[in-house]
């Protein structure tokens, strides 16, 4: 089945995403995906019921007579509503949900990667720049500016945990998180769409580049009181505190020869010297 993450579903008015289609499969399996919700995927214009799409029930399950009221022609998703804390809730569940979220909020990451069509807006057409620049380089705590944003890691920090007492995450044996608040402001006279804000990587000294560990952003998150908006674009004047949690080999790690690499419209290569927690 597809690895490619385009699934969405909804259960009354919250919807969840986005998945693969394995990962819609075994929700279906778990019986998270009745065969009466709504399901929906990038190039649809309408939502679906789980009934409805070829080999996603398991052998059995079938669709209700008539489905509930589909969401408006060519809407896209509603923003994920955050479930409220609460200590009934299993650790699998709040992980599951999270994750899903964290992976939308930190769309920090879908940024000129999304050439394909189907993912820009009708009409779209890049234009090359005139050069490459060579990556400016700061320190963290400064402020610095690219076309489009103003920037600043605003801290980084070596940490053994990260979370609040409900959602807490530790990094596996041998491993350290390395934990980066930062925030961006968009300094440009037009919106910038969800899916093409700034991210943030770190880089060991052989140029390896590492992704945010999502669960623990999204613990890290909760733990500053961090609150994003998920699918909403970044209007000209608006400013975003946003966090990042990377989970590297504390043997590994130095902060004197790692880096943090800040992708936006032009990349910015961040040092940093991290204080252990």
């Amino acid at each position: 089945m597809s690895t490619d993450k385009v699934w969405w579903y909804a259960k009354g008015d919250k919807s969840f995403g986005p998945h693969t289609a394995t990962e819609m499969k075994a929700l279906a399996v778990g019986k998270q995906l009745a065969p009466t919700d709504m399901v929906w995927k990038e190039g649809l214009t309408d939502w679906l019921p789980a009934s409805s799409v070829h080999g996603l029930m398991p052998d059995g399950a079938g669709g209700a007579s008539t489905p509930p009221p589909i969401p408006g022609v060519g809407t896209p998703p509603p923003p994920p509503v955050f479930p409220q804390e609460t200590q009934k809730m299993s650790g699998a569940e709040k992980g599951a949900i999270w994750g899903a979220v964290l992976f939308v909020l930190i769309a920090f990451v879908v940024s000129d990667g999304l050439d394909d069509g189907n993912k820009r807006s009708p009409g779209h057409q890049a234009s090359a720049p005139a050069a490459n620049p060579p990556p400016q380089s700061v320190k963290v705590g400064d402020l610095f500016t690219t076309p489009t944003y103003e920037i600043q890691i605003r801290s980084a920090q070596a940490r053994s945990s990260v979370g609040n007492a409900f959602f807490a995450s530790q990094p596996s044996e041998g491993g350290t998180y390395i934990a980066i608040q930062w925030a961006y402001k968009n300094i440009s006279k037009k919106p910038v769409n969800a899916f093409r804000r700034p991210a943030v990587h770190l880089v060991s000294p052989d140029g390896t580049r590492y992704d945010p560990d999502l669960g623990a952003s999204l613990s890290y998150a909760r733990e500053m009181d961090i609150d994003r908006k998920a699918l909403s674009n970044l209007n000209p004047g608006i400013r975003v505190i946003d966090a990042a949690v990377f989970e590297v080999s504390r043997q590994m790690f130095n902060p004197s020869s790692w880096r943090i690499l800040v992708d936006a419209d032009r990349d910015t290569v961040v040092e940093f010297g991290v204080a252990n927690q």
